[in-house]
């Protein structure tokens, strides 16, 4: 991940923690972040291994290493978006909104797009990341409240390599243009 971080902003403003034990996870923090971010927080969690019992309740219940990232623009979004998979209990949340309901539609890898409001740019920027990573996808969150992009990928689905391809297309995702 670290080799990928200069594509998000300036090593040098990096802030880096261990979350629990150095085997639970870590978090980044980038503060002179690349646009169209403001500032950004990587942190990936790994699920327990110490304990047996607790790695298999964690398991049952679908949990498993994490790379959540938090990103605040340096524009706020117009719209709203929520892409989740098909049978995420969320969208059930969603369905039911009644004062500002939410337009459904599918998405690569039986993700679903929930969007209102002036969202239709986002939506298109969104399918390019979804063909190529929506398969590790939890859950994708963007909208006008801080943190403005909420982004959580399954790390047992992403490929084993360089982060900064992973990290160029979150930029491109959120409206930054691709690195030169």
């Amino acid at each position: 991940m670290q080799a990928g971080v200069p594509v998000l902003g300036d090593p040098k403003s990096v802030q880096a923690s261990w979350l629990g034990s150095s085997g639970s996870g870590a978090r980044i923090g980038i503060q002179r972040a690349t646009p169209p971010f403001r500032r950004l927080e990587l942190a990936y969690l790994l699920e327990s291994r110490e304990l047996a019992p607790l790695w298999l309740l964690d398991r049952l219940r679908g949990k498993t290493d994490q790379l959540i990232v938090r990103a605040t623009q340096r524009r706020k979004p117009e719209g709203e978006m929520e892409i989740l998979p098909a049978g995420d209990r969320a969208l059930k949340r969603l369905k039911g909104e009644t004062i500002a309901p939410w337009t459904l539609s599918e998405a690569p890898h039986g993700l679903v797009i929930a969007r209102r409001g002036a969202s239709n740019r986002q939506v298109e920027g969104a399918m390019p990341f979804l063909e190529q990573y929506g398969a590790a996808l939890k859950r994708l969150s963007w909208g006008p409240k801080d943190p403005h992009l909420l982004l959580v990928l399954r790390l047992s689905d992403l490929p084993e390599a360089d982060a900064a391809p992973l990290f160029e297309a979150i930029r491109r995702l959120a409206g930054g243009e691709a690195a030169q």
